[in-house]
């Protein structure tokens, strides 16, 4: 067996676009968004230990019954971690963990600067410090996030960045409200209750046309307009009646079927352009949100 697939040691790192560099790549898949990513792993029993250069949230898929981890001068303890368990490392901690069965968790990694300045748009939090939870602590709500990225990546052949993002965020935000400093805190001043202003609509909806078929970020979007995701999310969904992720799904459907309507390229290049990951996915896609498949559609014309 190779020795790393045996045991890890290693530092995870503290440079952009290393967030996720020490899991090794048989482990699962990875996903970067800038300052902060997740991967979906899968392995057999084994161990880890490293220095961790950013913050760190093990959210469990699967039940570990004999589960030992050691959080910086803490001695290693042995526990039961149903599904659902989560672990946090905050940066600059040193973690050892070993597992006696396989074992299935999103690892998602967020750098400390990043994070900081994420609390500090959305709960008015100066410095942030991670509150790891007690080992063997159950998340529901992390879990359920953690389920629809498995979700996401099992079941597309080219996952939506878009929506691992929004997932991803949307898990910070839940870390940062119940484990941490900024726990319990209200939103910062100046979220507002309504949608989004004209102005902000207007440029929002310019970008995304201009942008469609592109993987661009809903940061991106938020910044934009000058707000916090989650103001942006809250106020996206107010004014389009959906959320950012599903309005650009459904303007990329709409593409796609005037491409259809209007030339005679094969549905698979149709895909391509309109930004899916195959004619698969168009045809699941476009059968489920407008009840009608391509090949349907492209029939009706003549």
């Amino acid at each position: 067996m190779d020795d790393r697939a045996a045991h890890i040691d290693a530092t995870s790192g503290d440079k952009p676009g290393n967030l996720l560099g020490f899991v090794p790549d048989d482990w699962g898949r990875k996903f970067e968004f800038g300052p902060f990513g997740v991967t979906l792993t899968r392995i057999g029993p084994n161990s880890v230990s490293f220095s961790a250069g950013f913050h760190y949230a093990v959210q469990m898929l699967s039940a570990q019954p004999d589960r030992e981890t050691a959080l910086s001068s803490d001695r290693m303890r042995r526990f039961a971690a149903d599904r659902g368990t989560l672990e946090l490392i905050p940066h600059a901690s040193e973690f050892s963990g070993r597992w006696y069965t396989p074992k299935e968790n999103c690892l998602f990694a967020f750098d400390h600067d990043w994070l900081e300045s994420f609390a500090a748009r959305e709960l008015d939090c100066g410095h942030l410090e991670l509150q790891p939870p007690p080992p063997g602590t159950v998340d529901q709500a992390g879990y359920q996030i953690a389920g629809l990225i498995r979700d996401e990546i099992d079941h597309e052949i080219r996952p939506s960045h878009m929506y691992l993002e929004g997932l991803a965020l949307s898990y910070a935000a839940r870390i940062l409200r119940n484990h941490s400093s900024a726990r319990d805190r209200k939103l910062a001043p100046g979220h507002a209750k309504g949608g989004l202003s004209p102005r902000n609509w207007k440029d929002v909806e310019d970008f995304i046309q201009a942008n469609l078929t592109e993987n661009f970020s809903l940061t991106a979007l938020a910044e934009l307009c000058n707000l916090s995701y989650s103001h942006f999310t809250r106020a996206f969904r107010k004014t389009a009646g959906m959320s950012p992720y599903r309005y650009v799904l459904n303007q990329r459907l709409i593409y796609a079927q005037n491409i259809i309507l209007r030339s005679d390229l094969a549905l698979a290049e149709v895909a391509t352009l309109a930004g899916f990951s195959s004619q698969s996915h168009l045809t699941s896609t476009m059968r489920r949100l407008h009840c009608v498949t391509p090949a349907a559609l492209r029939k009706s014309k003549y």
